[in-house]
Order: structure tokens, then C-alpha cells, then sequence
């Protein structure tokens, strides 16, 4: 039901953009290929003079139509032709699409080009991480805190941090990584909830006698 609501209300994907009159037929034939995960139709648009950046009125770009679908081959060529690989559309980026659908193989590659690993939806302040633990892509998390990503960052809405969420949801290992890279345990919420009492509410003793030893 996310996936189905991100797809429609929040990305409003490629298709009805593609009536923009301001778009040349091989940009739209190059968007439309990405989103249809069809290579050879990707190929064909580049070299029919298609910018590998350009953009649906949403704001959508080739590489996060490609990233959202999983495709990892066309990922690589976008980027390979110069695609940005931190474009965004209200704050989604291609390693936000990935890590939503875990993606896990278009995660690594866009990890490994330097993508921004702390970037922030607009409309709720939510980083990739928070994605992938809220979501339950623990393997995708682990890639993400391994490859830098914020382990204090807090949701404004709610101030929620990672390590709040990884309590909550008893993800052992991921609150044990999260403490290791320097997770604020203490850290309260805008209702003031710690991870502890996340923990408490998630159930997983372990991580309850984890944190009840960290925190003061």
C-alpha cells in the first residue's frame, strides 16, 4: 500500500507528463523507456539526442524513473552518460526511490558513485535511512549506515531518530551498528520518547537490556 501510494500521490510518475509540449520527443522517449525498464529503447533516445537529465513537470528524471524500477543496467548507463545521481523531486532522490522499493543491487551502485546518502524528503523531513527502517529494508539500512548516513538525524514532525525507529521495529543488529557509529540514546522525541521506550513498546528484550545500559 505504500508502494502504491508513493507511486501515485507523492512521484504522480512520468506518464502524464509526458503531454508537456516543452519536452522533445527523444526526452520523453528516454523517460518513458526508463520507467518501462527497457534498455534498448534507453539506448536508442541517448543517441537520438536525448538529455539524460531532463525532467517531467513532477521533476522526475530518467535515473529515478530507473532507480524506482529497479534497474539496475539502465542505472548504470544514465549514469555512465553524465545522469545527476543527487537529482531530486520535492527531496526524492534515485537512492530514496531505490532504498523504498529495495532495490538493494541499484542501492549498492548509486552508494558507490557517491550518492548523497543523507538527503531529506521536502514534504516530511524523512532521510533515506528512515525509509529503509520504517519500511523493514534492514539490508538496505546496513548499506546506508556503512556508507555514511546520519545515525542522529530527527524528523521535524515528530522528531523521531533512527535509532528510535530501529528500537521500536527490533532490529537488533541495526541498534547495535546505530550505537556504534554514535546514536544518541538519550535522544528524545517532540513527545518525549526515547529509543528505550520505543524498545519497550517494540518488545525485543534484548535490545530493552541494550539500551536500558547505555542510557542515563
Amino acid at each position: 500500500m505504500k508502494q502504491i501510494l508513493f507511486f501515485i500521490v507523492c512521484i504522480s510518475l512520468i506518464p502524464a507528463a509526458f503531454a508537456d509540449v516543452n519536452i522533445p520527443d527523444a526526452n520523453a522517449q528516454l523517460l518513458q523507456a526508463a520507467e518501462d525498464g527497457n534498455l534498448a529503447a534507453v539506448q536508442i533516445a541517448l543517441a537520438n539526442g536525448a538529455e539524460v537529465n531532463t525532467k517531467t513537470s513532477d521533476g522526475i528524471t530518467a535515473l529515478m524513473a530507473a532507480a524506482w524500477g529497479g534497474n539496475a543496467e539502465i542505472v548504470k548507463l544514465l549514469l555512465e552518460k553524465g545522469a545527476d545521481i543527487n537529482a531530486d523531486s520535492n527531496g526524492i532522490t534515485a537512492l530514496m526511490a531505490a532504498a523504498m522499493r529495495d532495490s538493494k543491487e541499484v542501492a549498492k551502485i548509486l552508494l558507490e558513485k557517491g550518492a548523497d546518502v543523507n538527503a531529506k524528503r521536502t514534504s516530511n523531513d524523512k532521510t533515506i535511512l528512515m525509509y529503509a527502517l520504517s519500511d523493514g529494508r534492514e539490508e538496505i539500512a546496513m548499506m546506508l549506515l556503512e556508507n555514511g548516513a546520519d545515525v542522529n538525524a530527527k524528523r521535524t514532525s515528530d522528531g523521531e531518530t533512527p535509532l528510535m525507529t530501529a528500537a521500536f521495529m527490533r532490529y537488533l543488529e541495526i541498534v547495535k551498528f546505530l550505537l556504534e557509529k554514535g546514536a544518541d540514546v538519550n535522544a528524545k522525541s517532540n513527545t518525549g520518547k526515547t529509543a528505550l521506550m520505543e524498545a519497550v513498546q517494540g518488545g525485543d528484550t534484548e535490545i530493552i537490556r541494550l539500551l536500558s545500559g547505555k542510557g542515563r
